[in-house]
């Protein structure tokens, strides 16, 4: 089968996150995003969020190579990406 998704232009992951931050006061240094499909790479901009992310080894290609690229100001890779699957990555990549 297959999933349709509608979500508005002002809308996603990626805002509702922000919104998030910003109403609890919680710096985006002190939070993680994570993740395994492209609705999720709002979530992962790193430009736009200031986050940095786990993505899952069961992760779609397009979120992988949405966060491939992505690097901080001193040119590191800003997302993990684990080696595990699921639950299991998003453990490993918050040790």
């Amino acid at each position: 089968g297959w999933w349709v998704v509608g979500l508005p232009a002002a809308g996603g992951k990626g805002h509702a996150l922000k919104h998030v931050m910003e109403t609890l006061g919680v710096d985006p240094a002190r939070t993680v995003c994570c993740g395994d499909s492209g609705n999720d790479s709002p979530m992962f901009d790193y430009r736009k969020t200031g986050v940095r992310g786990v993505v899952v080894s069961n992760a779609f290609h397009d979120l992988r190579g949405f966060c491939e690229g992505q690097v901080c100001e001193e040119g590191r890779r800003v997302h993990y990406f684990a080696a595990g699957r699921m639950a299991g990555g998003i453990l490993e990549g918050l040790k």
